[in-house]
């Protein structure tokens, strides 16, 4: 344990190493180095995971150094380790390794491969720094890290406007989740005094003000700040965007950093929130609408990235569902079984990318499977996982676990979506394998066979730690009794069963009648709702703020500070234009000068 801030320093060092390496030594050491440093912090996370599981210890705490110090009020960096932050380490480190490896292979002929392993390896610094520490002050720094790295990755290709344009927009949505956290903060600090995760918790539970007004603002901003990093309805529309970065980013960004640390600042705030028990119908309504409307969504949705950016927000509402039902070892649960899949699905959609030459609409691919079996292999066993199979899959067993505490809790509604969300997920998984890995072969391709270790390992772990291992392993890690429920899987097979046959049914009668085919869409479109939240921010904060920057460029305040301006630039050219280094105009400059002196003294004799 005493190792443990080894975990943190491993991949800031090498991010800073890989900056300031010379560019010739890119191709070779470079991606050497950013998969040898998060190599160290997976195998520490892996040691101090045995270490905490065979002690009875339930929380570890390792002090390391005073930040700063506020009158009598100290912030220290201290590491904490408990059920959750190991649990999330070991996601993080063990999955950004993976990626890390596949960008060894997916990046190969990348010009700015610095710069693409430097941002990566900070960028796991900072995710690592946001579930290790133990104060909000810490956490937010690793929050507003995670941000930045996010913005630099997404805009990775910079030099297309439209990449720049998607980079800040994901900037922008965050931020208001970002000003909405460190409000929250403040109010935590004058609530309680401290800003220590322990000392929360244990003031938490002691606290008998439930009606205080500042409690229900602090939590409802906290929400506030975890719906926009983790792409919940209505601050989603940020992750469509962000698919416009390296696939290997979008997988970092899906499955161990960005998304994920909405959902851990509510799991490691719970006692908080507990404090203002309405706000988990609250919690409960955003996570079913999110199901629903992303699902829907992805149902027509062409570029392969984006249907999968859905199927993350989908189930992240899942995981939303978990909390609003207070069962926080479920929602880690399924967070972590998320991870693995998302992992996998996006890693081979890397390759699917590659091999196409960057094509991502899945209407120009097809009869693909003949081409790439292994890699449609791993496809089919992740997008297998997603859609929750029973028994065989790691996503199998965590929703079964999520339908079950439904069940529990008499929760029918949520029930009801969560079954909806299911078929939603069918259709669209159904639709995306068959679209591009059968039908009319559009490429016309040999046979593929990719040999390269460090393109084939990370998608055979992930594929393995996508069945039924992976998730035996996870509840093993979240300390989850479980309990097999026949009827939910039966329930669940029916309708993944149901929805593959729609789904093929639909394929078939849209390739006959291609009309009513048209028809149906524009029935349908009016329930997409997710493409529409963008149009209403244009209209009620995107052009009443134009407005007001108009209506505040009038202002008298404005006008003086323009007039100064515009004094300051005309006196500044004036003695720039005397300031010539001409001679003879100096000469002239002082005669005439000198004339209008004498003039005054003589008329005034």
């Amino acid at each position: 344990m005493k190792i443990l801030s080894i975990i943190i320093i491993s991949p800031l060092i090498s991010s800073i190493l890989i900056m300031i390496l010379n560019k010739k030594y890119s191709k070779n050491i470079i991606p050497l180095l950013g998969i040898g440093s998060i190599l160290i912090s997976t195998i520490i996370t892996l040691y101090n995971l045995i270490y905490f599981k065979n002690h009875e210890k339930n929380i570890y705490i390792q002090k390391l150094w005073k930040l700063m110090t506020i009158k009598n009020y100290h912030i220290n960096i201290n590491l904490l380790i408990d059920n959750l932050s190991i649990n999330m380490l070991v996601m993080i480190t063990s999955i950004s390794l993976l990626i890390h490896i596949f960008s060894k292979w997916y990046m190969k002929e990348e010009k700015y491969l610095k710069r693409y392993f430097a941002l990566m390896n900070f960028f796991v610094f900072n995710m690592i720094i946001l579930v290790l520490t133990d104060n909000l002050i810490t956490i937010f720094f690793g929050w507003e890290g995670v941000g930045i790295c996010s913005y630099l990755l997404i805009g990775f290709y910079h030099k297309n406007y439209k990449n720049v344009k998607a980079a800040m927009k994901a900037f922008i949505i965050t931020k208001i989740g970002s000003i909405c956290l460190i409000i929250s903060i403040l109010i935590i600090y004058k609530t309680f005094g401290t800003l220590n995760i322990l000392k929360i918790k244990t003031l938490a539970l002691e606290y008998s003000n439930y009606n205080n007004k500042n409690i229900k603002l602090m939590n409802l901003l906290l929400l506030i700040a975890a719906i926009s990093k983790s792409a919940q309805v209505p601050l989603h529309t940020w992750l469509l965007n962000a698919m416009v970065g390296p696939t290997p980013v979008s997988a970092l960004i899906h499955a161990a950093t960005m998304v994920t640390a909405g959902i851990y600042l509510i799991l490691r705030t719970h006692t908080l929130f507990i404090l203002t028990p309405k706000i988990f119908n609250l919690i409960g309504i955003i996570g079913g609408i999110t199901i629903i409307s992303s699902g829907l969504s992805a149902i027509k949705e062409k570029n392969i990235k984006k249907i999968l950016a859905y199927s993350t927000i989908s189930q992240l509402g899942y995981i939303f569902i978990m909390i609003s039902t207070r069962c926080w070892n479920t929602a880690t649960l399924h967070l972590m079984n998320h991870a693995y899949f998302k992992s996998l699905l996006f890693l081979a959609t890397g390759s699917i990318i590659t091999i196409l030459q960057n094509e991502q609409n899945i209407l120009k691919m097809g009869g693909l499977y003949k081409k790439i079996p292994l890699i449609y292999l791993y496809f089919l066993i992740g997008g297998a996982s997603l859609l929750g199979i029973p028994i065989i899959t790691s996503g199998g067993y965590s929703k079964n676990i999520i339908l079950s505490n439904l069940l529990i809790n008499n929760n029918n509604i949520l029930i009801l979506i969560g079954l909806i969300g299911i078929l939603l997920t069918t259709i669209y998984t159904t639709r995306l394998i068959t679209k591009i890995f059968h039908g009319n072969n559009y490429y016309k391709l040999k046979e593929i066979k990719i040999n390269n270790l460090f393109h084939n390992i990370p998608l055979i772990i992930l594929t393995i730690l996508s069945t039924s291992i992976g998730g035996i392993l996870t509840i093993y890690l979240n300390k989850i009794k479980y309990k097999n429920i026949i009827i939910l899987e039966i329930i669940s097979i029916i309708i993944i069963i149901t929805g593959s046959i729609i789904t093929l049914k639909l394929q078939h009668y849209g390739k006959k009648n291609k009309q009513k085919k048209d028809k149906i869409k524009n029935i349908l479109k009016y329930l997409f709702i997710t493409e529409k939240i963008d149009n209403l921010y244009k209209i009620i904060l995107i052009k009443p703020f134009n407005k007001l920057i108009l209506y505040i460029k009038k202002d008298p305040l404005n006008e003086i500070i323009l007039f100064t301006k515009k004094t300051t630039y005309y006196i500044s050219n004036s003695i720039e234009f005397l300031s010539n280094d001409n001679i003879r105009w100096y000469i002239t400059t002082i005669t005439i000068s000198g004339i209008i002196i004498i003039s005054f003294i003589l008329i005034d004799i």
